[in-house]
């Protein structure tokens, strides 16, 4: 080993857990390590996933596995805010030179029940609104959609259980009339999270609605999603 080599400033790695010296996407501390960057599966860049009935179009730029998977669920289940920061790192350099956000009004995030934010301590949402305000130059609002009802836990349902779980469980305020609106969320698994805000920001008058994601799954599940997401509800 090189003597410089002893002294070269070493980080925690928040993919691996390790301290490494070869960081990338540096914050506070924590980075990534260039092997577990390598493990950050992007999607198509200037894609965008297929549009819900509330929603135009969403853009999700990871995959929901590898890296992306563990900040994802330390971010969240894990209180590891940090995460949130060096995923914002990690969108940046997708969204460069992507322009489709260009002109809407507001990024709001999915908000969360009393419970889970008494469990969390914090929206892992509410960074990614405001890193899109930043980004996009749309205004990050928390109050523009309320969650009026308690909801089970969406990761341990199924798909169309997903749906009817959340279906009328939230509400926009007025403000959202004539509104171009980015609705913000940490993963997009059913959608049935972010169309169940986009059907409340619909019926407020919002003109258009799109979606935001940090991650995606794969996209063969993404398509059998999306059909479930078209299903009529059957206690309708």
């Amino acid at each position: 080993m090189r003597k410089f080599e002893i002294f070269k400033k070493k980080y925690y790695c928040a993919g691996c857990g390790r301290v490494k010296s070869d960081a990338l996407y540096i914050h506070k501390g924590a980075a990534l390590c260039a092997d577990c960057a390598k493990k950050v599966e992007f999607t198509h860049k200037r894609d965008t996933f297929p549009a819900t009935k509330h929603i135009d179009f969403v853009v999700s730029p990871m995959f929901y596995t590898g890296t992306a998977r563990r900040l994802l669920l330390d971010l969240k289940f894990h209180d590891c805010r940090v995460n949130s920061e060096i995923l914002n790192n990690l969108a940046a350099e997708f969204m460069e030179d992507f322009y489709i956000f260009s002109g809407f009004d507001f990024a709001v995030p999915v908000p969360l029940s009393r419970e889970r934010m008494c469990e969390r301590g914090f929206n892992q949402s509410e960074p990614l609104a405001y890193w899109l305000e930043r980004l996009t130059g749309a205004k990050a609002d928390t109050e523009l959609i309320k969650r009026v009802r308690s909801t089970k836990r969406q990761s341990r349902l199924s798909g169309l259980e997903r749906i009817n779980n959340v279906k009328g469980a939230f509400e926009a305020s007025d403000r959202a009339r004539g509104k171009k609106i980015i609705i913000a969320d940490d993963i997009c698994t059913t959608g049935s999270t972010i169309e169940a805000c986009a059907e409340a920001l619909a019926a407020a008058g919002a003109v258009q609605i799109a979606a935001f994601t940090y991650a995606i799954h794969k996209e063969k599940e993404r398509k059998r999603y999306i059909q479930l997401l078209r299903v009529p509800n059957p206690e309708s």
